[in-house]
């Protein structure tokens, strides 16, 4: 047994910010190259809000001077959801995760076609992990996403129409996070 290593305070949990194991691998890589770092929340807040009120929360998420923030904007049944996240200096990324429903898929990239959209190579293929019978969703990455507020406000408002089939009397939910750098 190592004397230097104590197994005892040694567990399975991730550290805060991580949801899954490659969160944590990537930021040990980003840690590497830019130095320690602290974030410390500033806001995480849900609202509910309606299709037309898209741009608002797309344009809080361009103008935040905030390290980090991700907006995640979801339909009335969960079915669809819409993410956007920016760190500061860097282009925003986007994604849409939808059920995992011939459907739904088809819907989906028949709008990415029309938008002249990357569309993943293959989906046919349920996750490698052992609970093969419960249902799971599929995550398109948004390239080539618009550098404005009133491009992504217009894309995102429709993918919610098409791919939602939202109105825009029905209820949104829009989840907002925020966090600084505390180093």
């Amino acid at each position: 047994m190592n004397e230097f290593v104590n197994f005892k305070k040694r567990g399975i949990t991730l550290p805060p910010g991580c949801k899954d194991l490659i969160d944590l691998l990537q930021r040990s890589s980003r840690s590497v190259i830019d130095g320690p770092s602290r974030l410390t929340a500033t806001r995480n807040d849900t609202v509910t809000g309606r299709l037309p009120d898209v741009g608002k929360y797309v344009r809080i998420a361009f103008e935040s001077g905030e390290a980090i923030f991700t907006l995640g904007i979801t339909e009335p049944g969960g079915r669809l959801e819409f993410a956007l996240l920016r760190v500061k200096g860097d282009e925003p990324r986007a994604s849409i995760a939808f059920p995992n429903e011939r459907e739904e898929e088809r819907v989906v990239r028949e709008f990415f076609t029309r938008r002249g959209l990357q569309i993943p190579e293959s989906s046919d293929t349920a996750p490698g992990f052992f609970l093969t019978d419960l249902p799971y969703q599929l995550v398109y990455r948004i390239s080539s996403l618009p550098f404005d507020v009133a491009g992504v406000s217009a894309l995102v408002t429709d993918i919610l129409r098409e791919c939602g089939r939202l109105t825009d009397d029905m209820p949104l939910s829009f989840h907002i996070e925020e966090a600084f750098d505390a180093a």
